[in-house]
């Protein structure tokens, strides 16, 4: 098995891709490995709970300090690609405070994501988890004051959250 570090560096998260997998046991030693680092696990792709991956998937982390983490497991070779370098976007505010609230709200929307996503494959927080998330909401609270927020958690109060926090930014 091999682990590759992979994407944007300046992205807002840790992107991997694992391949050249023998034995599907491998992933789910990995993902021992990982849990023992102290990361949680969020979800995997399509927001279902972990279960050993006997085919191409994505799986994703969290750690204790926000920060998200990808890991694509490929059990089939992928073609590769070629790399294009693309012009400028102009859909980067060029106002420099703009640019610094999109980029705010674009963080904190990934995390909402993240944890919205593990609600939808779980349906509640383990204590871990739950006291992981109270952490970004009080976090987010001291970011984003005046905003209303959740007294529980569900799929559609993140959504609501999200929206509130992306009205604030006045985005």
């Amino acid at each position: 098995m091999r682990i590759i570090r992979k994407g944007n560096p300046k992205g807002f998260d840790i992107d991997f891709q694992v391949d050249n997998i023998t034995d599907p046991e491998e992933v789910d030693l990995l993902h021992k490995s990982l849990l023992k680092k102290g990361l949680l696990f969020t979800y995997a792709t399509g927001g279902i709970p972990y279960e050993p991956p006997t085919q191409n998937i994505i799986l994703h982390y969290i750690d204790k300090e926000f920060n998200l983490y990808d890991y694509a497991i490929l059990f089939t070779p992928q073609p590769k690609k070629e790399r294009v370098d693309k012009p400028k976007s102009s859909i980067i505010p060029k106002d420099p405070e703009l640019k610094e609230r999109a980029t705010t709200y674009a963080k904190l929307k990934g995390l909402l994501y993240a944890f919205r996503k593990h609600l939808k494959a779980y349906e509640s927080f383990k204590p871990k988890y739950l006291s992981l998330f109270k952490k970004f909401l009080k976090h987010i609270q001291k970011i984003t004051v005046g905003v209303e927020f959740p007294t529980e958690y569900t799929e559609e109060s993140l959504l609501k959250l999200d929206r509130d926090i992306l009205e604030f930014f006045a985005l």
